[in-house]
């Protein structure tokens, strides 16, 4: 160690720091500042984001929640409890019980006009395809993967777009006289060729399925535009449906039972729901207020 003269005291040695140093560091701490306040800022956003999106599932939620009647409850859980019943005494598949409640949960909450009906039938469309598939019912297995998958994504959004803030449930329609004369020129022509496309293939109840298949193909378009005419059509799918099921289930077929349930409570529900939708739609024309 060395030592100042005249004195005991170490000499300090201080270091000298170049004009290119002093620079160096300067950007190290704003590069630093930078980063830490982009940090912040990305956290800031984050939750604002998180907050955001829990506002809307909250005010969505609520909406789902609302304008419920005693009976349409009550309707809702007989329907889900007659399926799960029926499928336990008839030692049903899981996959046969799955469809079969979140179908009829689709279907009695896209009556009520409620979004959350599009959730419970992507579930329920993955499900019967795979059932519809082991049946060899092609139509119906092609309808739901190719069409009916993506219509519930469309009718979720849609929905959400012709939602009454009053009623929290999507706005009813009527179709002109020329939208139905289209539909049901396209339903006699588009089960003509399809039927004999499937009895080319070997499909079981080629026409009855081709039927079901094309007539579901408007009706879900009617579904997604709210139009009330989509319920006729239901009711006349749901009607050939169950006496295709009726055959699986007679021939012993795995979760053709639980299935055939389902389509009888489809059966029921587009009657109950035609007959809601009428009231409030004529009630509406009447008033001149519609919902």
């Amino acid at each position: 160690m060395r030592f100042a003269r005249g004195g005991s005291s170490p000499l300090i040695r201080i270091p000298i720091i170049s004009g290119g140093e002093r620079k160096a560091g300067a950007v190290s701490v704003a590069v630093e500042l930078a980063e830490r306040r982009g940090r912040e800022r990305r956290t800031t956003m984050e939750s604002s984001a998180i907050r955001r999106t829990a506002r809307v599932g909250r005010t969505w939620l609520a909406n789902e929640l609302r304008g419920w009647r005693v009976w349409e409850v009550a309707w809702l859980a007989a329907c889900c409890a007659i399926i799960c019943g029926l499928a336990l005494y008839w030692n049903e598949g899981a996959l046969g019980v799955v469809s079969a409640v979140c179908g009829v949960a689709y279907v009695v909450l896209a009556g009520k006009g409620k979004t959350s009906a599009f959730l419970f039938g992507v579930v329920n469309v993955l499900a019967y395809s795979w059932i519809s598939y082991e049946a060899r019912y092609f139509g119906e297995t092609t309808l739901n993967l190719a069409y009916y998958l993506p219509a519930q994504f469309l009718g979720f959004y849609y929905w959400n777009r012709s939602m009454d803030a009053e009623t929290g449930e999507a706005r009813k329609r009527r179709a002109s006289r020329r939208t139905v004369a289209l539909g049901a020129l396209a339903i006699g022509v588009g089960t003509a060729v399809y039927g004999e496309f499937l009895r080319r293939i070997g499909g079981a109840a080629p026409f009855a399925d081709a039927l079901t298949t094309v007539a579901s193909v408007v009706a879900m378009a009617a579904t997604i535009k709210t139009l009330v005419e989509q319920w006729a059509i239901w009711f006349t799918v749901n009607s050939v449906t169950i006496f295709l099921w009726a055959r699986a289930f007679l021939n012993g077929e795995e979760n053709a039972g639980a299935t055939l349930v389902m389509w009888a409570l489809y059966w029921a529900n587009a009657v109950v729901m035609w007959v809601k939708w009428e009231i409030e739609l004529r009630r509406a024309e009447k008033t001149g207020v519609f919902s």
